[in-house]
C-alpha cells in the first residue's frame, strides 16, 4: 500500500526562490596580443649596444665572450637539442614508408631441366590519421621550446656581456686608483725623506719621522690590496671570454676614455618585452598550453 503526500505549491515556490542563480560569465577576448610580435619593442642587437661606451677593448672583449665562452657556447647547444625534438615532432606526422625486395630461383638441373626464377618488389607506406591533434599539439610544444631555448641563449649572452662590462669597467677603476696611489705613494716616501733629514738636523722629532713612516706603510698596502683586486677582475674577465688567466692581459682600460652613453627613458612595460628570459618564461608556458591541449 503506497501512501502519497502533497506538496503546497507555496513551499515549492519558496525552495525555488532559496536556490541562488548561477550566471556564467563570457571569456572576455584579448585584443593585445601584438606584443608578442618580436617587432614591437625590438631589441637593439647586441653586437652594436655596447659600442655607446665608445671603447674598442671593451668591444673586442665582448665580442670573444660570444665567441668562447663556455656558459653561451651550452646554451646554442641546448638550441641544436631544441631543434631536433622539433625534427622528430614533425616526423612523428609524416607517413612511413619501407620496402622489400625478394627474389628466387627454382628447378631441376641437367640439360634438359627447366629453371624459375621469381622476382617481387613491395612498398608499404603506412599513415597515422592524428583524430586527437597529440601530434599537432606537440609540434607547436616543440616549436614553442625551440623559441624559449633561443631566447635562453640571448638572456645568457646579455648576463654574460653584462658580467664582461662590469669587469672591464672595475678593472679600469682600479687601474686608475693604482695610479692615485702611486702618485700618493711617491709624495710620502719623499715627505718621509725630508722628515728624516729634519730629524738628523734636530729641527724635526722621531715622533714626526714614526708616523709619516707608518703613512707610508698604509698607503703601501692598500696598494698591495688594489693590485690583487685588479689580478682578480682581470681573471675574472679570462674566465668570461674563454681565455687563459696566466697569459690573458686588459688593455685599453681608462676611465677617462669612456664614453658615458644617454639612455632614453622609457616605459616599464616595454623593458619587459625587451627581456629575453622573460620571453624564454612565456614560449615555456605556451609549450606546456600545446602539449595539454
Amino acid at each position: 500500500m503506497k501512501s502519497c503526500h502533497s506538496v503546497p505549491l507555496s513551499l515549492l515556490a519558496l525552495t525555488a526562490a532559496c536556490v541562488p542563480s548561477v550566471e556564467q560569465v563570457a571569456t572576455p577576448t584579448v585584443s593585445a596580443v601584438g606584443w608578442r610580435d618580436p617587432g614591437v619593442g625590438a631589441t637593439t642587437p647586441l653586437a652594436s649596444g655596447w659600442t655607446a661606451f665608445g671603447s674598442p677593448a671593451l668591444d673586442a672583449l665582448i665580442a670573444q665572450a660570444r665567441a668562447a665562452n663556455a656558459d653561451i657556447a651550452v646554451a646554442a647547444a641546448r638550441i641544436v637539442q631544441a631543434r631536433g625534438q622539433l625534427g622528430v615532432a614533425r616526423a612523428a606526422g609524416l607517413p612511413s614508408v619501407s620496402g622489400f625486395a625478394d627474389a628466387r630461383a627454382s628447378g631441376s638441373g641437367g640439360e634438359r631441366g627447366f629453371r624459375d626464377n621469381d622476382a617481387s618488389l613491395g612498398l608499404d607506406i603506412a599513415y597515422d590519421v592524428d583524430l586527437f591533434g597529440g601530434a599537432r599539439a606537440e609540434r607547436r610544444a616543440a616549436l614553442a621550446r625551440l623559441s624559449a631555448s633561443r631566447f635562453d641563449r640571448d638572456a645568457v649572452a646579455l648576463a654574460i656581456e653584462s658580467d664582461v662590462a662590469r669587469a672591464f669597467v672595475q678593472h679600469a677603476a682600479f687601474s686608475a686608483r693604482l695610479g692615485l696611489l702611486g702618485r700618493a705613494l711617491d709624495n710620502a716616501r719623499e715627505l718621509d725623506r725630508i722628515i728624516g733629514v729634519r730629524v738628523r738636523e734636530g729641527v724635526a722629532t722621531r715622533v714626526d719621522s714614526g708616523l709619516q713612516t707608518i703613512e707610508v706603510r698604509r698607503i703601501e698596502a692598500e696598494v698591495s690590496r688594489l693590485v690583487e683586486a685588479r689580478a682578480r677582475t682581470r681573471n675574472a674577465l679570462a674566465i668570461l671570454v674563454g681565455a687563459e688567466a696566466p697569459s690573458f692581459g686588459v688593455d685599453g682600460s681608462d676611465l677617462q676614455a669612456f664614453t658615458v652613453p644617454a639612455f632614453e627613458p622609457e616605459q616599464p612595460g616595454i623593458l619587459l618585452v625587451r627581456r629575453p628570459d622573460i620571453r624564454a618564461a612565456e614560449m615555456r608556458n605556451d609549450g606546456r598550453n600545446a602539449a595539454r591541449c
